[in-house]
């Protein structure tokens, strides 16, 4: 590796510059902007580095597909990112504009720099390293770049579906979110999946004034606390029928995994609480990575501002996300919740579905998973942080249930990057490891053969 971790760094200035066209283009999927020239730019860069580009288009963003000349007999690797930024507001916030990229004191300032332009870019800027060192590339290998991401991929089903023998690998890497807050690099085996709803309900045909109306006209907010009340008790115990049923129990090396892990101490101070929620027998690791949840999001109804208004609202609606883990499946889950809500007398408030991804978790023993920890660590020097889940959630299942491969995750960004808020960054150090680790990556799944 020396030689091709050697040039990496002898060009890491030019691999700014390049990034640093693409983080001038406002790709702004949320408002829909300038996502075709940003795919268009970034086929090109893959086009520069010997990669055959096309964009995938759908009824949303396009997006990017770029492969390797085929090596017949080799293993392929996948690389997923997204070229889609969050929204920049409040742009008062930011010290310098968001798509002016800047450097200051080791990072590069702008918006899409953590997450996702600055991690995808190292698998570019880490083809044409290996490449050029070797010849050519040791493996075959696959960039697909999502234009949806940050509003939830709504087209990325039917995109990875479509064209499915084009994306089927051995395994498929992601390098997305921030490594550890001590420093330390890590490797994620799995996902939650998610299940996003909205809960409505309807009163009166207008706002009632609450001493005419009151006691006698229905009331919609306390529909639905009494709902949200019936479908988790106090004790944190959800009580839509078969939704612990199908949790699959963590393995001997999960629990493992979750033991070796340190956990950030402060972190109740950080909050601002003195006890964390849900079970108490269970680790705050195990709650937090490897356990289902149901959350309550938001509650609109009726009179938000300041100052006394009296009134018994027309309308209330609730937004719930259920996170959850192999082997929970989101459709089967929405039926159960709408089922039980019915069962319990609440048949008139309108369930609806927003968003749902099956969980999604490979096994630690797996090759591939192995072959990325022993990656990173060449391209650290130390040893990674091993994960058996993300907290999160990510459509990996595409990958491990669709297509049938391992699928891990590997944060490039640094941990105070800043995503989705003002002053979003990456330390220019962060983006040369993950470069390094992309290159890694690559010769460490070419020496598995089958």
């Amino acid at each position: 590796m020396k030689p091709i971790f050697d040039v990496i760094d002898a060009e890491i200035e030019r691999s700014l510059a390049e990034l640093f066209e693409l983080l001038r283009i406002p790709s702004v999927s949320a408002r829909g902007e300038n996502m075709r020239p940003c795919a268009e730019a970034l086929a090109r860069h893959a086009q520069s580095v010997g990669l055959d580009a096309e964009l995938l288009e759908s009824s949303g963003p396009p997006a990017l597909l770029a492969t390797s000349p085929h090596l017949q007999g080799a293993p392929t690797l996948l690389f997923y990112g997204h070229y889609d930024v969050h929204p920049p507001e409040p742009l008062d916030a930011w010290t310098t504009p968001p798509f002016e990229p800047t450097r200051r004191e080791g990072r590069i300032y702008a918006r899409g720099a953590g997450d996702n332009k600055g991690q995808h870019f190292a698998h570019l800027k880490a083809v044409d390293v290996v490449r050029r060192i070797r010849g050519s590339l040791p493996l075959n290998v696959v960039l697909f770049v999502d234009g949806e991401e940050e509003v939830g991929s709504p087209h990325l089903p039917e995109l990875v579906l479509r064209h499915s023998d084009r994306l089927r690998a051995d395994v498929a890497v992601t390098a997305d979110g921030s490594f550890d807050a001590s420093g330390k690099p890590c490797v994620v085996f799995g996902v939650r999946g998610m299940l996003y709803v909205e809960l409505r309900a309807r009163g009166a045909r207008r706002d009632l004034h609450s001493g005419n109306f009151g006691g006698l006209a229905p009331n919609p907010a306390w529909r639905l606390v009494e709902l949200l009340s019936a479908i988790r008790r106090a004790d944190g115990c959800v009580t839509i029928p078969g939704f612990e049923e199908s949790v699959r129990p963590l393995t001997r090396a999960e629990r493992s995994a979750l033991d070796a892990l340190p956990f950030p101490g402060g972190l109740l101070r950080e909050m601002g609480v003195d006890r964390f929620a849900g079970d108490p027998a269970l680790s705050p690791w195990e709650k937090l990575l490897c356990r289902p949840t149901a959350n309550v999001a938001g509650i609109v109804s009726g009179w938000t501002g300041s100052g006394p208004k009296t009134i018994v609202p027309a309308s209330a609606t609730a937004k719930m996300d259920f996170r959850l883990v192999p082997d929970q499946d989101p459709d089967r889950l929405f039926d159960a919740l709408v089922s039980h809500a019915s069962t319990l007398g609440f048949g008139d408030v309108d369930i609806k579905k927003l968003q749902a991804w099956p969980p999604s978790r490979t096994p630690l023993d797996d090759p591939f998973g192995r072959a990325a920890i022993r990656a990173v660590e060449r391209a650290w020097g130390v040893a990674p942080l091993v994960y058996p889940s993300l907290g999160a959630s990510l459509p990996h299942f595409l990958f491990t249930r669709e297509l049938g491969m391992p699928s891990v995750l590997v944060p490039y960004a640094n941990p105070d990057q800043s995503n989705h808020a003002p002053n979003e960054n990456l330390t220019i150090e962060a983006f040369r490891r993950g470069i390094r680790t992309s290159a890694a990556l690559m010769l460490e799944v070419a020496g598995i053969r089958g």
